[in-house]
């Protein structure tokens, strides 16, 4: 529900108005990673969703371009309701269209079809074959600030270095935290000896800068890994993310050095923090992201069993009409479709369990979470007529 508009930019580089179009194509490809192979794919195009008033670019002109078609969280045609989907790809493209290949003709009579931008002296090249942009968006359990793709690497200098990068999470929903259930990070196939251990370290955040160590994940051997191949690193017990900061890091062994993949097409250099002499400062040497995704999951944080994926018993009847109940108080309660969409509900105390009614009780499938004692839980819950 969080969308931006894409932006880009244009300018036109003659010394005369150009006549401009554009067109957007979107697909969208929802699949599941973990289980059974099952992709659902389909392609959304239009012409000129741009917001732009006219088709006329000025000599000269630079302009900054947005992009007004966005996917549409309640069309089940770019979000199927398929329970086994986790995750989803948007691909956007946005091409250019424009006169260039149209004889440019100043004699009378001007034909209509002899108006355009292009003159013979440039055959046999085609200038609309660099006129096209397409980004890739991935909708999964990780928070990733990359496109996937390392152009560079990056990493400290001297050993006992520490460096840490900044998430920031929404926490405007009811419930304001999520489950850390560990997070992905690549290395670069190179420049490390196989078998390298790491301390890493998750840490609150203090004023914009790291604060005390949450959670310390000791001795982790480094994998060999193919080309922009991430390496996952899990931990139990989950950590329990109810702030609106916190940070990833790492510190330099005393031997071999670990670098990790930097991407350059989106920079965060503000968001990674260094500490070389028992204090923390912002990064102003390194421009790009570091290919570090954090990876979340629902369940039970609890520090004898870790994380579980669901509340067993506690929800019930399960399938059910629209109206099930929780065992004991529920301290509060959050319900969203598959595609991230809330929805409303009401709760009430029913004897030693609560009551919980779905407002909108449409059949499909939920995301049920609640909060006991201080601990989110989660549960799958099925609707039928």
């Amino acid at each position: 529900e969080q969308l931006t508009a894409p932006t880009f930019e244009i300018q036109n580089l003659k010394n005369v108005e150009a006549s401009i179009n554009f067109r957007t194509e979107a697909l969208f490809s929802s699949t599941d990673f973990g289980g059974v192979p099952i992709t659902y794919q389909t392609v959304i195009s239009k012409a000129t969703p741009i917001n732009i008033t006219d088709n006329v670019i000025f000599a000269n002109e630079h302009k900054t371009v947005r992009m007004d078609t966005l996917p549409d969280i309640n069309n089940p045609l770019q979000f199927p309701s398929d329970p086994r989907i986790d995750s989803t790809l948007i691909r956007l493209t946005i091409a250019l269209q424009t006169n260039d290949n149209i004889p440019f003709n100043n004699t009378p009579p001007v034909e209509p079809d002899s108006t355009g931008d292009y003159t013979p002296n440039y055959q046999p090249i085609q200038f609309t074959s660099n006129d096209t942009l397409v980004a890739d968006y991935v909708l999964s359990s990780y928070y990733a600030y990359d496109d996937g793709v390392a152009e560079y690497a990056a990493g400290l200098i001297e050993s006992g270095n520490l460096i840490a990068y900044q998430f920031e999470i929404d926490t405007t929903y009811s419930l304001k935290q999520d489950t850390l259930i560990g997070f992905d990070i690549y290395f670069p196939p190179y420049g490390y000896s196989s078998g390298q251990r790491v301390d890493f370290f998750i840490y609150h955040d203090k004023e914009g800068l790291p604060g005390d160590v949450w959670l310390p994940i000791r001795s982790v051997s480094i994998k060999r890994s193919g080309n922009n191949q991430f390496q996952r690193i899990q931990f139990l017990p989950a950590l329990l993310i109810d702030e609106s900061k916190f940070y990833i890091g790492w510190k330099q062994p005393s031997t071999g050095e670990i670098l990790v993949g930097l991407d350059m097409s989106n920079d965060t250099y503000d968001k990674i923090f260094v500490n070389t002499s028992e204090s923390w400062y912002q990064n102003e040497d390194v421009r790009g992201s570091l290919m570090i995704r954090p990876v979340f999951g629902s369940g039970v944080v609890d520090a004898s069993v870790g994380i579980e994926e669901e509340v067993a018993q506690a929800v019930y009847p399960n399938p059910n009409r629209g109206s099930f109940f929780i065992d004991g108080h529920v301290d509060a309660i959050q319900i969203n479709s598959l595609t991230g969409k809330k929805i409303e509900c009401a709760m009430q105390p029913s004897g030693n369990r609560t009551e919980v009614r779905i407002i909108n009780d449409a059949p499909g499938l939920y995301i049920l979470r609640y909060k006991q004692d201080h601990v989110i839980k989660s549960k799958k819950i099925l609707i039928i007529r």
